[in-house]
Formats: C-alpha cells, sequence, structure tokens
C-alpha cells in the first residue's frame, strides 16, 4: 500500500474544485465563452509554474520518446 495522502490537501481540492462551479457561473455573466476558455486553460500551468518555482521541481529530462 502507499503512503496516505494529506487531508489538507484532500480538503483544498474539494473545496477548490467545487468553488469553480459558482466561479464560472459568475465569469459568464462578464465575459464570453472564447477568452473564459483561454482564462481556464492558462490557470493550470501558471499555478504549477508558481509551485515549481517555489519547491524547486525541474523539468523532465528529454530523452528519444520525444522524436518524431
Amino acid at each position: 500500500m502507499g503512503k496516505v495522502p494529506d487531508t489538507r490537501l484532500l480538503v483544498a481540492a474539494v473545496v477548490l474544485g467545487t468553488s469553480a462551479y459558482a466561479t464560472v457561473g459568475d465569469a459568464l455573466d462578464s465575459y464570453s465563452p472564447g477568452p473564459l476558455a483561454l482564462l481556464q486553460n492558462l490557470a493550470a500551468p501558471v499555478t504549477f509554474a508558481v509551485y515549481a518555482a517555489f519547491t524547486g521541481v525541474s523539468p523532465p529530462e528529454v530523452n528519444g520518446a520525444w522524436r518524431w
């Protein structure tokens, strides 16, 4: 069996996941679907970049699997 996940992480995921529906509903009053989708798709990489900068996560190594 693996390591038990931290309870705080689970609570944060539930709170952020459930609040997303209310946020999108409010945002649709102000934004059209195109810019809203772009904003949603940029939120995850920006969040990960900030997390990676503070925790020292390094990018994956490039190997032969990425060749065409």
